[in-house]
């Protein structure tokens, strides 16, 4: 046993780590593509390079959609910095918002571009998960 209680004493504090850098790189990238879609519809719409069969309105309101998101995730974040026992509903509330936008995504587009986004999505909440199960 006193080789798993080692192991123990070395996993805690880099899930820890891992969990907190996860999630706020989820944040990030989900904030840098919410931004960079936004752009990229606005240009092509300028551009008259928007395809006819998609509507500007709701193309901006997913990337939107997208920043919300971002921004639920920070705001989840802070809870995780906690000494001792860490609180990771905010940042499982910041995950739903992610869900919400991606399955409206999913709904409207098809599942064609949203590979990353769940990919993602599912290693921030496996990475929360094993940090408060294993860190109580």
């Amino acid at each position: 046993m006193e080789r798993m209680d080692t192991v123990l004493e070395i996993a805690h504090p880099v899930l820890r780590r891992v969990a907190i850098g996860t999630h706020l790189f989820v944040a990030g990238w989900m904030l840098i593509n919410g931004v960079a879609h936004n752009i990229a519809v606005l240009y092509k719409m300028n551009q008259g390079t928007l395809a006819p069969s998609h509507e500007p309105g709701p193309l901006l309101w997913l990337g939107a959609g997208l920043i919300a998101a971002a921004v639920a995730l920070s705001l989840g974040a802070p809870a995780l910095f906690r000494p001792g026992v860490p609180s990771i509903l905010p940042a499982f509330g910041g995950l739903a918002v992610l869900g919400g936008v991606i399955a409206t995504m999913a709904a409207t587009y098809g599942f064609t571009f949203l590979g990353g986004s769940i990919a993602l999505f599912t290693l921030d909440a496996l990475a929360l998960a094993a940090h408060r199960i294993l860190n109580g």
